[in-house]
């Protein structure tokens, strides 16, 4: 039912560069009705869905920072925005996992990108087979996320917290799902005037463009397609718009906002019959804002499942989930109530949770353990903070959320109070004039250690950002980085007579 037409365009990266918008995007992903999809919905009851049994899906996801490691989401919203997606796909029975736990990637020029094109080639040397690659970036081309089907999906940090459903929006993008309102985005022709009123009935026909919807990355080629206007009466659900009948109509490319006591949008539309309706607020596939979306409906959940059990079998190999983590109890030994810390190398740590795989560690103000102060997330039971002088000379509060690469809604647990002091964990002057250089070093290559002082039967111990060991010996002028550390962040550490003093390194 659907008609093709194909283009040849000039210049494909002109085109790329206009998607970056001046504000974000709710999605910049090129819709479509893919084959696959088309022919599921024709042949239903042919892919056995498995409806009863929950798959589990392994996730690659990639917290990128900048070159010099700043910009990286938010620890905790990271761990709340994991722990909202799997409560979203709750009623389709599917689960998602972190494969090899988190990925650090410092790289400006994935951080912040305004084309896609760039983007899909970088994913290309980072992806992990047989996984959904998620890219956790500062800029995603001007949109709140996109989904690329030949390369991952990729979300921007300001729609990708814990009570944001864009990861949801495009892994069902990842797994099959378009749009309820597929075409709308181009209006009445792919490069006329977005649609911005529907005082008129709408017409039985809207043209959209899908080129990056492909399923691998065309250079050429400009790809135009024909949907049909979905209709009230249901009469042509199976091939208009989504082609799901459980979706109603809904003709709103664009952010719109909700009545949350019916689940509806406030303005009506005119179907190409003249009848009036109002969209679908809760499905998570529209544009509504994140407060009104919360499902996918019963025929997007039987259409996902099927993808992955068709042509994502590869992803599935591991359908044995962890042992859980519930009931768990913190047990604090650094440091203990009451205990005075210096502000600038707060260690702490805490006994082991049987079955977690990390904790997010959050440093408060206040007992009311609002407005974190500090945190981090780490894989062994300790932690390394620092904070700015300014919050010395006070009581503060730290909790210790243990969560796995299966489990990640977990709470604070029996939150501890210290005290920060104002004098500095380092005690002598000799161990505090001391620099590494450079800041920012090649696998392979090395660092140095500049210092004014004597550093002599010094301690040097070099960390990655969960707390890990790498590296523990006597202070030397230059050390070596392996070729087989990955990028990201390290901290280095200066031991000498019980003072320590830490600078932050970043490795490319």
């Amino acid at each position: 039912m659907l008609k093709r037409i194909s283009l040849i365009m000039l210049s494909f990266g002109f085109y790329a560069l206009s998607m970056a918008q001046s504000s974000l995007n709710p999605c910049g992903t090129f819709d479509h009705r893919s084959e696959w999809l088309q022919n599921f919905q024709r042949n239903k009851g042919l892919i056995d869905t498995r409806g009863g049994e929950k798959i589990y899906v392994p996730l690659s996801v990639f917290v990128v920072s900048k070159d010099d490691g700043s910009g990286e989401i938010d620890a905790a919203e990271l761990v709340g925005s994991l722990c909202t997606l799997n409560e979203d796909f709750e009623d389709s029975n599917i689960e998602f996992y972190l494969q090899g736990g988190f990925k650090y990637l410092s790289q400006s020029e994935m951080y912040n990108h305004d084309n896609t094109t760039d983007a899909a080639l970088q994913m290309f040397d980072l992806n992990v087979p047989n996984t959904i690659n998620c890219y956790i970036v500062g800029t995603a081309a001007g949109n709140c996320g996109y989904n690329l089907p030949y390369a991952g999906v990729v979300l921007d940090i300001n729609c990708t917290g814990s009570e944001d459903h864009t990861w949801a929006h495009e892994i069902g993008h990842n797994l099959s799902l378009p749009h309820p309102f597929l075409g709308w985005e181009g209006g009445y022709g792919y490069d006329g005037p977005s649609v911005e009123s529907f005082s008129q009935p709408a017409p039985e026909t809207v043209l959209y463009n899908y080129t990056l919807f492909k399923d691998s990355l065309l250079l050429d080629t400009l790809i135009i397609d024909t949907a049909y206007v979905e209709k009230v009466d249901g009469s042509n659900c199976e091939f208009a718009a989504d082609g799901f009948c459980d979706t109603p109509p809904d003709y709103l490319a664009y952010r719109w906002s909700c009545n949350l006591s019916t689940g509806q949008s406030t303005g009506n539309m005119i179907d190409p019959n003249g009848e009036s309706f109002k969209s679908d607020a809760t499905l998570i596939m529209s544009y509504a804002n994140d407060e009104c979306a919360a499902r996918f409906s019963p025929e997007q959940s039987e259409a996902m499942r099927a993808n992955l059990l068709d042509i994502k079998s590869d992803y599935l190999s591991n359908q044995v989930p962890a042992a859980s983590i519930e009931d768990f109890t913190v047990t604090y030994t650094y440091p203990v109530d009451g205990e005075s810390v210096a502000f600038d190398y707060i260690d702490m740590s805490w006994e082991p949770v049987e079955n977690a795989t990390h904790y997010l560690v959050q440093i408060y103000l206040n007992e009311g353990l609002t407005s974190a102060l500090w945190k981090d997330i780490v894989t062994d039971p300790m932690a390394i903070g620092e904070i700015p002088e300014i919050y010395a000379e006070r009581d503060v509060y730290w909790t210790v959320s243990p969560f796995s690469n299966y489990e990640f809604c977990t709470s604070p647990d029996n939150p501890q109070k210290f005290y920060i002091s104002n004098v500095s964990s380092t005690g002598e002057a000799s161990i505090r004039n001391w620099n590494v250089v450079p800041s920012i070093v090649t696998r392979g290559n090395s660092i140095a250690i500049e210092s004014e002082g004597n550093l002599n039967g010094a301690d040097m111990v070099i960390r990655d950002m969960t707390g890990k060991i790498l590296l523990s010996e006597k202070i030397n002028n230059q050390v070596d980085i392996p070729a087989t550390w990955s990028t990201g962040i390290y901290l280095v550490q200066i031991r000498s007579n019980e003072s320590i003093h830490t600078q932050k390194i970043v490795v490319r």
